[in-house]
């Protein structure tokens, strides 16, 4: 029994296609290629060649299973749904690692043994809607299986000329007679699941049918069903050349401002940050979660840079281009008391590492209690605009301005400024100034008064250098100015980076 061809959807022209990157907020030119699955028995070949798809991943890709129970056992005891069946194909994958260097954490799945969370239920595979659906139906949306046992639609976004897949959904003919067992194939023609989900995956990876381009060879990926029924060094070939790195594609950047906030009990924290997608190629799925173990939960948002208000919807990650930039809002809502604590995030996409986390740029020093207490915005202006305090040569005096207001409950608010871990051959002072900027009193090593609600005060910072040049490394050589309240606690923060010129 022949092969079907593979057959291609190109969409974007249409009114349809339109109204699919309108509803998902996909701003690339969308495509769908919908690849047959097995079609027939056949027995393996041998030979050496492989086929790749055009389209590799933008991400990794976590599967959502709805495949449900069995009603009846299996052949093979082990697995005790179709769902766990599937799990048995996709863990498969893992271990031989998709990309080079390996990857084998490519899969992830929803419903199941092992599952990141639950599965949902309302996924569609006929819809781009964000989730990659696995399912029995009787047709591929209306249209009939033909001769194909399953499945997969690929659906890409193209950046900068390449597409690249960014959900995956693959059905299962449910007209057919599944069953779940290993080797030959049945002579009463029982399909065997697991196997079949194997190269279903293989496609979701980037693997195409060797067969299709006249290779002859032995791999669960060729087009016909056979009594190969795990990865062959073929299929393991392939999947090792797919364009596909679990090292970070992109170099990703993240700040936050304020560094500081101390709030109330059921009050949230709300501070702006920015991430930066420093790499060559698109960064997928760019979002935020919280990285430290905090009674509280995250909520994230995207603005408008220049404005700061909001657009698109709460917890949704975006796509950034190369060089781009993105601003958020992000609003942590404590849920019980926790003393000050250098909260971490995850600034992170799905085709990337996170961002470096740099204590006093993408960190915030968050506190929350039953009373009201002071809670300070600082910012932080040096001389060059660029965040970073200059010392004009080794023994010379920098300088820098930090602007504060009080936005909770008054008090005694002492501030200083330190290097933070960092030991730098460093003299720093600090005084509080007028506003044209004159110090009030003498420097000193902390300045403390009494702030009301609503105050605004701004002081001077002062960084003379000691003999000792420091050299430049924005994320270890820093100076940390803090407002601590009468009881030592820190209720406010702000920093710089600082380096001799």
């Amino acid at each position: 029994m022949p092969a079907l061809p593979d057959r291609k959807i190109v969409p974007a022209q249409s009114a349809a296609a339109g109204r699919v990157v309108a509803e998902t907020a996909w701003p690339f030119r969308l495509r769908v290629a919908i690849l047959t699955g097995f079609v027939g028995l056949a027995a393996a070949d041998t030979a050496t060649a492989f086929n790749l798809r055009s389209d590799p991943p933008a991400n990794r890709l976590t599967i959502n299973l709805l495949l449900g129970e069995s009603p009846r056992s299996f052949i093979d005891p082990v697995p005790r749904s179709w769902n766990e069946a599937a799990i048995q194909a996709l863990l498969h994958w893992n271990e031989v690692g998709i990309g080079a260097p390996r990857d084998l954490a490519f899969f992830s799945w929803l419903g199941g043994v092992g599952q990141v969370g639950p599965a949902i239920p309302s996924a569609s595979p006929c819809s781009f809607d964000g989730v990659s659906a696995v399912v029995f139906a009787s047709s591929y949306c209306g249209t009939p299986f033909g001769e194909a046992v399953a499945l997969t639609i690929s659906r890409s976004v193209q950046s900068a000329g390449v597409f690249r897949v960014v959900e995956t959904e693959v059905i299962f003919n449910s007209g057919l007679e599944w069953d779940v067992y290993s080797g030959t194939i049945l002579e009463s023609g029982k399909l065997d699941l697991r196997r079949v989900a194997l190269h279903e995956f293989g496609h979701a990876a980037g693997l195409r049918h060797p067969d299709d381009i006249g290779q002859s060879v032995a791999a669960i990926m060729n087009s016909r069903v056979s009594g190969i029924d795990t990865a062959q060094a073929d299929d393991i070939d392939g999947a090792h050349a797919i364009a596909w790195s679990a090292l970070p594609t992109q170099a990703l950047f993240a700040s936050l401002l304020p560094i500081s906030r101390s709030v109330t009990v059921g009050t949230p924290a709300t501070v702006f940050a920015t991430v930066i997608n420093g790499g060559s190629d698109v960064a997928v799925d760019c979002g935020v979660s919280l990285a430290s173990a905090i009674p509280a939960s995250l909520t994230y948002q995207t603005t408008d840079r220049s404005t700061n208000q909001l657009t698109g919807t709460p917890n949704t990650p975006v796509d950034l281009a190369a060089g781009e930039s993105q601003s958020f809002v992000l609003s942590v809502l404590p849920g019980a008391a926790f003393p000050a604590t250098a909260v971490r995030f995850a600034f992170e996409c799905a085709n990337n590492a996170p961002a470096t986390v740099i204590d006093g740029v993408n960190t915030l020093l968050m506190s929350a209690s039953t009373a009201a207490v002071p809670d300070v915005i600082a910012l932080a202006a040096t001389v060059s605009g660029d965040g970073i305090a200059n010392v004009p040569g080794a023994a010379g005096t920098g300088a820098f301005a930090v602007a504060s207001a009080n936005v909770g409950s008054g008090g005694d608010i002492s501030v200083s400024a330190d290097t933070g871990d960092a030991t730098l051959p460093l003299s720093i002072t600090v005084c509080r100034t007028n506003p044209d900027s004159t110090c009030i009193q003498q420097p000193g090593a902390s300045v403390s008064a009494p702030v009301s609600s609503g105050d605004t005060p701004t002081f001077a910072v002062f960084v003379g250098g000691t003999g000792t040049a420091v050299p430049f490394d924005p994320a270890r050589y820093r100076v940390f100015v803090r407002f601590r309240d009468a009881s030592g606690a820190v209720r406010g923060a702000t920093s710089v980076a600082v380096r001799t010129l």
